[in-house]
């Protein structure tokens, strides 16, 4: 069984790879590494897998951020290596442009679990509804007495027994009584709903200013690292070149002068 030779990746495959992927960008749209690998191929000739142009792309942007030079200059010119690394700090910034961090899984995975809790604290508060039936909140208040629906259907009877020869205005007066008391639970129910709905809304807006304020700081030092890396990027790569044409112009001198 004869084994399959491994590709490798040269510095111009390096390069065509690198250009390809700033130029698609598959960190927004994993589908577009087919169009990188197509165009991969179809320059180097080598019949590449998605996986291996994936996988290579990662060992190249840890060999940059760890700034192993040693290893990206193991090809090529000097030219090629200074392309290499220009398009690097871009596949870099895309990267991590597009790229959730687990920053950002943690915010979201805090946010569904607060989502969850104000929908479990509205189901709660639901719990307390009043309903304007009458036999409802009857219910509701011998519940809240500590009296069964039977418990005051024989004390009823029993009063009707005893009460049977009292006089019309007397039944009315306690009729009257019942229906007052029956009015001040249902409001005191209502208004403690009303209360409860009312610190849940304060809570939600509490939360809600919370996390745009924390949203607009994350936001902010972002945006600060990442000015501050571009600018390390560029100093490092002006650097580089500067002493690269000091060296040109140095061989320069010595060639005339050997001449």
């Amino acid at each position: 069984m004869t084994k399959i030779a491994r590709l490798r990746f040269n510095v111009n495959d390096d390069i065509t790879l690198l250009q390809q992927v700033i130029a698609v960008n598959p960190f927004e749209n994993e589908r577009r590494w087919d169009e990188v690998l197509h165009s991969v191929i179809k320059s180097s000739g080598k019949e590449f897998s998605i996986r291996s142009i994936r996988e290579h792309i990662e060992h190249l942007l840890k060999l940059f951020v760890k700034e192993d030079r040693a290893n990206l200059r193991k090809s090529g010119t000097e030219e090629e290596y200074l392309e290499k690394e220009r398009l690097l700090q871009e596949v870099h910034d895309l990267q991590r442009d597009f790229k959730p961090t687990k920053g950002l899984c943690r915010q979201r995975g805090n946010k569904l679990r607060e989502d969850a809790c104000l929908t479990a604290a509205f189901q709660q508060s639901n719990r307390y509804e009043v309903t304007y039936e009458p036999n409802f909140v009857a219910e509701t208040i011998m519940e809240a007495e500590g009296t069964s629906s039977t418990d005051v259907c024989n004390e009823s009877v029993s009063v009707a027994y005893s009460n049977s020869r009292e006089s019309t205005p007397s039944k009315t007066t306690r009729k009257r009584t019942s229906n007052g008391l029956l009015k001040n639970s249902t409001l005191k129910l209502l208004q403690d709903r009303q209360v409860m709905e009312q610190q849940l809304k304060e809570r939600e807006l509490a939360l809600i200013e919370r996390k745009t304020l924390l949203e607009e700081k994350r936001f902010k030092l972002e945006e600060e690292r990442w000015q501050l890396e571009k600018k390390e990027r560029e100093a490092k790569l002006n650097i580089q070149i500067k002493e690269k044409a000091q060296q040109q112009a140095i061989i320069d001198v010595l060639l005339r002068n050997f001449r």
